[in-house]
């Protein structure tokens, strides 16, 4: 298989649990910052990766190829060892992912959706000025990680328009 063939997402792709292939750390995150389940260890091995695949509505993503025994895995795509930005795109497009469905709603770091916080239970815990400006919270359950719409969210909001625009998909 070269890069870019995948066999096809069903129905309901934003059911589907995405493991990613330990190189793939960078795309991991922006799926997980458009809200999608995706699994992401560096430390994983290929094996474990595919054993972890066998489950229904899994997708392995991998920029291998040939080098990885796909053959019993149901789903899965096969990205180009290019940029972050031509994988992101590629995937979206054979996904038909929404890159827009689940903005931030999971830890980019853990991978589980966050909770809504409230504003006093986020005193002392985030910076002084953003607790001033901001009235909205998550928090990771896993991490403790909290989140709010600030500055930085339109930065990572333009940063995927720019990516998937260049590429022809309308963000």
């Amino acid at each position: 298989m070269t890069g870019g063939e995948s066999r096809k997402v069903g129905k309901e792709p934003d059911r589907v649990r995405f493991v990613v292939d330990r190189h793939l750390g960078r795309l991991a995150k922006w799926l997980r910052t458009m809200g999608y389940d995706a699994f992401y260890e560096v430390d994983c091995r290929t094996d474990d990766l595919l054993r972890e695949c066998a489950a229904q509505d899994t997708a392995f993503i991998t920029t291998a190829g040939s080098h990885v025994p796909l053959a019993g895995i149901p789903l899965f795509f096969v990205l180009p060892k290019e940029d972050t930005a031509v994988q992101l795109r590629t995937l979206v497009a054979q996904a038909r992912l929404d890159p827009h469905r689940g903005l931030f709603t999971r830890c980019v770091i853990c991978n589980v959706p966050v909770e809504p916080l409230g504003k006093a239970d986020c005193a002392g815990r985030v910076p002084p000025r953003v607790f001033e400006q901001y009235d909205r919270f998550t928090r990771c359950p896993a991490c403790g990680r909290i989140y709010w719409e600030g500055t930085h969210t339109a930065r990572l909001r333009t940063a995927l328009e720019v990516m998937l625009s260049e590429g022809g998909i309308e963000p």
